[in-house]
Formats: structure tokens, sequence, C-alpha cells
């Protein structure tokens, strides 16, 4: 089914984005460097 095919890449492209775009990656970073100067 085309029209089901096409929602499932629409899904599948905004979940990447919204959980492996730049500003997911960025704050996770963060969050890595926060915890690792919480240790020291």
């Amino acid at each position: 089914d085309p029209s089901a095919a096409r929602r499932m890449g629409e899904a599948g492209r905004e979940r990447a984005v919204r959980e492996f775009g730049w500003d997911m990656v960025a704050r996770r970073t963060l969050e890595v460097y926060e915890e690792t100067v919480k240790k020291v």
C-alpha cells in the first residue's frame, strides 16, 4: 500500500530527526560532560 508506506516513511524520518538530530546530540553530549564534571 503506497499510502501506508509513505506514512511510515514520514513517521520514521520524524522520529530519526527527533531522536538523532543535532539538537538531541548536543543535549546528550552536554549531559555527559556535566556528569563527568560532577565526578571530578
